[in-house]
């Protein structure tokens, strides 16, 4: 059984959009905004790399600011610079 419910699977996904797309956001942090475990949240990562540019690093978490891995939906540039 997935563990991921599908009747929030839509809105949790939206919602760990949403935060990754503004600024670098470690799992622990994601888990912890959308009441899932860490495993649930990185597999859900895994279908939103599917679908967007997801890019994963070591940084800086921006919520919880410790250095480790985080996830950023990446800014595709427009050829006119911005």
């Amino acid at each position: 059984m997935n563990p991921v419910s599908h009747d929030r699977h839509g809105d949790i996904s939206r919602e760990l959009t949403a935060l990754i797309g503004s600024a670098p956001v470690c799992t622990r942090c994601l888990a912890f905004r959308v009441g899932r475990t860490r495993v649930d949240v990185y597999q859900l990562l895994q279908q939103i790399a599917e679908a967007t540019r997801l890019h994963t690093d070591v940084g800086r978490c921006e919520r919880c600011l410790h250095d480790t891995v985080v996830h950023q939906i990446a800014r595709v540039l427009s050829q006119n610079g911005g």
